[in-house]
């Protein structure tokens, strides 16, 4: 199925629609491709006109008048004994070769205002980011995998490897600050320092909870 050619001027439209009900819902629309017993199953491919401003592929979930509105689900195919397939989204390069007008992939950039990753309650998500991570407002990183509005236990930034910060550290108050030092080779340094700016520049060291200030250690020859 298909519309002719046009020269000078616009090609067909194609429209599939079920039609409308009146007291009950109206008619599913599934495209659906057979299944097979050898080699690769068949695809679907849904690909935008290409002009001199690319077409749009629009997919929309129905809306709800008095009920929730629809969900869209995009999900890989199961697999019974290999693995699953994946999920990918990516935006259009530019053949230019200019970085700077690759597309930008949006999640939630109009109406959502709650973005989740894996599910409240259930297995761990391995999240792998390669490259800068640029957060625009509060971080919170916490062990627990159900979710809350506020988190009362201890906040875990990780409990196995060390945390490396090249330039500038900043925060309210710090407990238990230590430098570590990797076995056979001590290189490590703890600096505490004042900001530049300001008139007041302390270094304030146990200043409100502290009983005592213990410099040095028993197995370094320090005293109490």
């Amino acid at each position: 199925m298909d519309t002719g050619t046009a020269t000078g001027g616009n090609s067909g439209s194609v429209a599939v629609t079920t039609g409308g009900s009146t007291g009950g819902a109206g008619g599913a629309f599934s495209v659906t491709v057979g299944t097979g017993d050898t080699g690769t199953g068949g695809s679907i491919s849904l690909t935008a006109g290409s002009s001199v401003i690319g077409g749009k592929v629009n997919i929309t979930a129905g809306a709800g008048t008095s009920g929730l509105g629809g969900d869209l689900i995009l999900q890989g195919g199961n697999s019974q004994q290999s693995t699953g397939g994946d999920v990918i989204i990516d935006s259009g390069d530019s053949w230019t070769g200019n970085s700077s007008r690759e597309g930008i992939i949006r999640i939630a950039p109009t109406s959502a205002s709650f973005v989740r990753i894996g599910r409240s309650g259930t297995k761990a998500v391995k999240t792998d980011l390669f490259g800068d991570l640029t957060v625009h407002g509060n971080l919170t990183i916490t062990s627990s995998m159900v979710y809350q509005d506020v988190y009362t236990e201890r906040i875990h930034i990780t409990t196995v490897q060390d945390q490396m910060v090249q330039s500038e550290l900043r925060v309210p108050k710090i407990t238990g600050l230590d430098a570590e030092d990797i076995a056979g080779t001590p290189t490590s340094t703890l600096t505490l320092d004042a900001g530049m700016g300001g008139s007041q520049q302390y270094v304030e060291i146990g200043p409100t909870e502290a009983n005592a200030i213990n410099i040095g250690g028993k197995n370094a020859g320090g005293a109490y």
